[in-house]
This record gives C-alpha cells, structure tokens and sequence, in this order.
C-alpha cells in the first residue's frame, strides 16, 4: 500500500526489513525487484529478481503476468508497472493482461 500512496522508500524499507528476518520469499523478492527498478537501482533489481527466479523451482514465470499480480497477488498498478518496466529493460517480455 505504501507504494501506491507513493511513499517507495518506505514501501522498499518494510520488504527489505521482511527479507532480513525471514529469509527472501519469492514475493519479497520480486517485489524489491519492482522498487529497486523505480528507483533507478537496475543492478540491485536484477540480483532481486534472480533470486526470485532461481531459489524456487516454479521459476518466476507467473510474476511476468500482469494480471496474477493485479487479480491473484492484488499488487498496486504502481508495483505491477515497476516490474513490467523492469522486465522490458531486462529484455523479458512481460505477460500483458
């Protein structure tokens, strides 16, 4: 919620806060990729988004459609654009809902 008000520094501080105490969920993760991304931090956005995709074995393919984050994960448009531009500068075409 923090993102969409606009507020994304504390809306990163709260995910990296909860990747610190209980380990990188993929969610956490992606996430962090979304926010890293739209603050101009690509480089801390793909080592997110690598341990999305790489530390669970369904891989992070449903995080690439736009409509399970919007519908199934209820993520903000603010996030679910984050990493929709992520993935198109990371050359990953996102699903399109």
């Amino acid at each position: 919620m923090l993102a969409q008000l606009g507020d994304l520094p504390g809306a990163r501080g709260e995910l990296e806060d909860e990747a610190a105490e209980g380990g990188r969920s993929q969610e956490t993760a992606a996430a962090l990729a979304a926010l890293y991304c739209g603050e101009g931090r690509v480089e801390q956005a793909a080592r997110a988004w690598g341990a999305a995709c790489s530390a669970f074995e369904d891989g992070c393919a449903k995080y690439r459609d736009r409509e399970w984050l919007a519908k199934a994960r209820h993520w903000p448009a603010v996030m679910v654009d984050g990493l929709t531009e992520f993935l198109t500068q990371q050359g990953e075409a996102p699903l399109q809902a």
